[in-house]
């Protein structure tokens, strides 16, 4: 009785709203190889998610059939060239999945990481780390909460920042090359000689490319911005919600070594900084007083 006095006076004393916590839209499955997936139930969410995936197939297989394959068979493009287009198209892909299925940072339910600098939250009235913010869409508090992207249908948090910030990288490196090879074949390859003139994709090839160009252009620009303001969020060490909420004074701005930006974001173990850039390996967790662990 005395301790639940204690929590009423408590609750009473930070003003939490008396209303029940709302339901959270996250399921999370088990697999055998795979490990932990984290799955937002948000229809919307859902079809964005398949919108962006279309224009990951669209976009690969269109230059691979239409461009790649009748150029590598002419010798106008290498080996070489054509395994380092597929190995950023299969990276982008893999980041793509990873950062749509990988648990954000949610908050554990375990009280030995609570320590005094923890806050309620007052919408699920649950305690939280500094920095972390309750996602509505999603129905829990994030870690560290960057923004919800409804483009892959989770919320970008501690645990999956990497990951997006390698999505954005090799969607920007993918629309850059395949934009590359758009210009190539229209002003400098001549007229295809090997391809298959009956095959639907060659004899409509102009309007498929017409619109290859367009979204390789667009995903080229919106991505390049997306890599910049990424960039310098780390370097200032603030999230795209906080610079909404409370945008930064540019007199009182303060960079940090872009090494250790980095660092933390993709974790700390400098001997295997080459995993970096791979998209499928584990982050270690550091911040919000927690001990190491991995997700």
């Amino acid at each position: 009785m005395k301790s639940m006095r204690n929590a009423a006076e408590l609750m009473e004393l930070l003003q939490l709203p008396d209303e029940k916590p709302l339901p959270s839209t996250v399921s999370t499955i088990r697999c055998p190889v795979l490990g932990r997936i984290h799955f937002v139930r948000d229809p919307k969410g859902i079809m964005q998610l398949m919108c962006v995936l279309f224009y990951w197939v669209y976009g690969t297989f269109s230059s691979l059939f239409i461009i790649l394959i009748p150029r590598y068979a002419e010798g106008y493009i290498s080996g070489i060239f054509l395994t380092v287009f597929m190995s950023i198209s299969l990276l982008c892909l893999t980041s793509l999945i990873r950062v749509s299925t990988l648990n954000p940072g949610r908050i554990p339910t375990s009280s030995i990481y609570e320590n005094e600098h923890w806050t309620y939250c007052r919408v699920c009235n649950r305690k939280r780390p500094q920095r972390a913010h309750h996602c509505r869409r999603c129905g829990q508090c994030v870690m560290k909460m960057d923004h919800h992207c409804p483009w892959i249908n989770n919320c970008v948090g501690e645990q999956n920042h990497y990951a997006f910030f390698l999505l954005l990288l090799y969607a920007f490196l993918l629309s850059a090359v395949v934009f590359l090879l758009c210009m190539l074949h229209f002003w400098v390859y001549p007229k295809c000689k090997q391809c298959d003139k009956d095959a639907f994709y060659v004899k409509h090839s102009i309007w498929f490319l017409y619109l290859l160009t367009l979204m390789a252009a667009n995903m080229t620009l919106v991505m390049g911005i997306q890599l910049i303001g990424q960039h310098f969020n780390l370097l200032i060490d603030r999230t795209t919600l906080e610079n909404i909420q409370q945008p930064p004074d540019p007199t009182r701005i303060q960079l940090r070594g872009t090494f250790a930006a980095y660092e933390e974001m993709c974790g700390r173990k400098r001997s295997m900084m080459f995993l970096w850039f791979i998209p499928c390996k584990r982050r270690t967790l550091f911040s919000g007083g927690f001990s190491s662990q991995t997700v």
